[in-house]
C-alpha cells in the first residue's frame, strides 16, 4: 500500500514512498549473480524510482516548474537584443537637435583651415559655435532622460512582475525562492548594479559569465544563475507549471 509521507500527491518535487521490498531499494528482490559473485540489486538501486526528481528546497515555489538552463540564456540573449536596439533608436532619435543644428551650419564650416603656424581653426562664428554646443547639451540631457524612463520602466517590471522582455517571450517569471514573489524593488536594482558593474570592470568576461551560469547548477533542481543565487531567486516557467505570483495566478 503506498502512503504519501509529506506533500501533496501531484507535486513534482515528491520523493516516491511506496514500500519497499525486503531489504531492496525499490521494492525490487535480488537479482542472482554469476556463478562465485553474490546477488545483484534490482533495477534503480540507488536513485528514487517513478521518475520523481529530488526533493524541491525552496518553499516558496513549491509546485512550480523550474526553467531551463537553455530557456533562461535565450531570455537573457532576447533581452539584450531588443534592449540594446531599443537604446540606440533612442540614441539616434536623441540627436536630433544636434543633427538639426549641423543641418544648417554654412558649408565653409566644414572646410578645414590653418592658421599661419599650421594649428586647425574654426570658421564658425561665435553664435554657431554657441548654437553647436547648446544642440550638444541638449542631445545629451535628451538621450539621459529617455535612457532613464526605459530604465525605470524595464525596473519596475522586474521588480513588481518578475518580467523581462525576454522573460515575457517564453513565459519565465523571476520570483524569490522563499516567497514565491517578485524581488522588489532594492533586490532588482542590486541585482542589476552587480551585473553591470562586474560585467564593465571586466570588459564583458562577468557578464558572459552570468549570462551562461545557469549551466553551472547542479544541486538545486533550478538552474540557478550565480545572480540569481546571491539574491535567492529563481526562474519558473508560468505557462506550464504553478504561477506562483498572486492568488489568481493570472498574472503578465
Amino acid at each position: 500500500m503506498s502512503t504519501p509521507t509529506t506533500g501533496n500527491g501531484n507535486d513534482p518535487w515528491r520523493r516516491s514512498t511506496e514500500s519497499q521490498g525486503p531489504g531492496q531499494p525499490g521494492g525490487y528482490p535480488p537479482q542472482p549473480g554469476p556463478y562465485g559473485y553474490p546477488p545483484q540489486p534490482g533495477p534503480g538501486y540507488g536513485y528514487p524510482q517513478g521518475g520523481y526528481r529530488p526533493r524541491n528546497p525552496y518553499p516558496g515555489v513549491e509546485g512550480a516548474e523550474p526553467t531551463s538552463a537553455g530557456r533562461q540564456i535565450l531570455a537573457a540573449l532576447v533581452d539584450n537584443l531588443i534592449i540594446g536596439v531599443v537604446f540606440s533608436v533612442l540614441g539616434l532619435l536623441a540627436f536630433t537637435p544636434l543633427f538639426a543644428t549641423l543641418g544648417s551650419l554654412p558649408s565653409s564650416a566644414y572646410t578645414p583651415s590653418y592658421d599661419q603656424y599650421g594649428a586647425p581653426t574654426t570658421r564658425l562664428s561665435p553664435d554657431q559655435a554657441g548654437a553647436l554646443a547648446g544642440s550638444i547639451a541638449a542631445s545629451l540631457a535628451i538621450m539621459a532622460v529617455l535612457f532613464l524612463i526605459v530604465g525605470i520602466v524595464l525596473w519596475w517590471w522586474l521588480a513588481t512582475r518578475g518580467k523581462s522582455i525576454g522573460n515575457a517571450v517564453f513565459g519565465l517569471r523571476l520570483v524569490g525562492q522563499e516567497t514565491g514573489r517578485p524581488l522588489g524593488w532594492g533586490p532588482t536594482f542590486l541585482r542589476g548594479l552587480l551585473m553591470w558593474g562586474a560585467n564593465a570592470l571586466t570588459g564583458g568576461i562577468m557578464g558572459l559569465l552570468f549570462w551562461l551560469s545557469p549551466l553551472f547548477d547542479s544541486t538545486s533542481g533550478w538552474y540557478q544563475s550565480w545572480q540569481e543565487k546571491l539574491f535567492k531567486g529563481v526562474v519558473i516557467d508560468h505557462k506550464q507549471g504553478r504561477d506562483t505570483f498572486g492568488p489568481g495566478q493570472n498574472h503578465r
